[in-house]
């Protein structure tokens, strides 16, 4: 079943609703752009690792001089938020983390406001530029990480046995494994018993199975 404004590719507002009431901690994924969440936070660490490739790519190719001025842009991006990622460690009071989280939005719109002379460093300007509304909402939001690694590890296992396996057989195989799988985890990000779980999802015992979920609902 498709949702009107749903993403193309995996219709991520059948998952998360067109309009997700908490906070989203995402990657790049253009897909979550179909998403309308109350605030959102896209992975600083995704950014840094970027700049840090483009720095090695930027060893060779083009003039010394569009090189330097390339690579000094993607330090001084790497720089600016890792900053921003020991502000959030070192700045307890509210007014000034959202005072950091403004002089950090405007410092890197400053270092973005002229075009790149390469172009992939250029694209990944642009791709700063989309996101930049969305880069220091950790620093206003309590409990909301700078990176989406946490989402990353949770589905490492998964990854894993994609490559191990070469996957499943079916489409319907895949969703099994993908819905069995997000429920596990539930269960053991809420200190459940995962065997249990599925017992009594095999034995129909569906209340105890729903708590094991969600245990704080009445």
């Amino acid at each position: 079943m498709s949702v009107p404004g749903a993403c193309p590719y995996c219709g991520c507002t059948e998952l998360l609703s067109d309009h997700f009431p908490g906070t989203l901690v995402s990657d790049d994924y253009a897909g979550y752009h179909a998403v309308n969440p109350t605030s959102r936070q896209a992975c600083v660490s995704h950014l840094v690792t970027r700049a840090k490739k483009l720095v090695e790519e930027l060893q060779h190719g083009a003039s010394q001089y569009l090189r330097q001025h390339a690579s000094d842009f993607c330090t001084s991006v790497m720089a600016l938020l890792s900053a921003a990622c020991a502000a959030d460690k070192r700045l307890v009071a509210p007014s000034a983390r959202r005072r950091a989280a403004k002089n950090f939005t405007r410092d890197l719109r400053r270092l973005c406001t002229l075009p790149a002379a390469i172009a992939r460093v250029d694209t990944f300007r642009q791709r700063i530029l989309i996101d930049l509304p969305h880069l220091f909402t950790f620093l206003t939001t309590p409990n909301v990480p700078p990176t989406n690694n946490f989402a990353e590890q949770s589905i490492r296992h998964i990854v894993i046995f994609r490559k191990t396996s070469f996957g499943t057989r079916s489409a319907q195989g895949s969703k099994t494994l993908a819905t069995l799988a997000s429920l596990v985890l539930s269960v053991k990000l809420q200190n459940g018993n995962p065997l249990a779980f599925l017992r009594d999802l095999l034995v129909g015992n569906f209340d105890a199975a729903y708590r094991a979920v969600f245990p704080d609902t009445s």
